[in-house]
């Protein structure tokens, strides 16, 4: 019997955890692994990592900007993790990695979450009501410059925002 080279073993070992830099997309089977909409919901209200989030994404969407290109505005918006109640979100090129319990990075079984979901879910919590406080949406105003260009050239219109606000976050 040889002796192992100093290495072989040690790499054994860490190719036997099979550790990924990346999470493959699971189809939850199970409750324990599901994360309910919710949840979703207040991940993408409040868990973006960037200051003002919520006005930047209302500007794009009142720009009338495409899916594709909302979901790309939201690719750089939400950055790094967070976790939010019970909740672990990760953001990544795919999209959104939840999980329950404290990492989403890595966890084989995390629920991915794509930008274009992301995108037509924002769209439609934006409709209802539930993404924005009015103060933001008023504030967005300002972030948009297609906006802040019709607002220099005819101040005195009326404020005909499309969405509602939410009463409280």
């Amino acid at each position: 019997m040889t002796d192992p080279e100093p290495g072989d073993a040690q790499l054994g070992f860490f190719e036997q955890l099979d550790i990924s830099p990346q999470a493959e997309y699971v189809e939850p089977t199970s409750s324990a692994f599901f994360i309910d909409q919710n949840s979703i919901d207040h991940i993408l209200r409040l868990g973006s990592n960037t200051h003002r989030h919520r006005e930047r994404i209302v500007a794009a969407f009142e720009e009338q900007k495409s899916t594709a290109e909302i979901a790309d505005i939201l690719k750089n918006l939400y950055h790094g993790g967070n976790g939010i109640g019970g909740v672990t979100a990760w953001y990544a090129e795919d999209g959104i990695h939840l999980s329950h319990g404290r990492t989403a990075r890595y966890n084989k079984s995390a629920q991915v979450i794509s930008w274009e979901t992301a995108a037509e879910r924002i769209g439609q919590l934006l409709e209802n009501g539930q993404f924005a406080t009015n103060v933001e949406l008023t504030e967005a105003q300002g972030y948009g410059p297609a906006l802040r260009l019709a607002a220099d050239r005819f101040p005195a219109q009326p404020d005909h925002r499309k969405y509602r606000c939410i009463d409280a976050l």
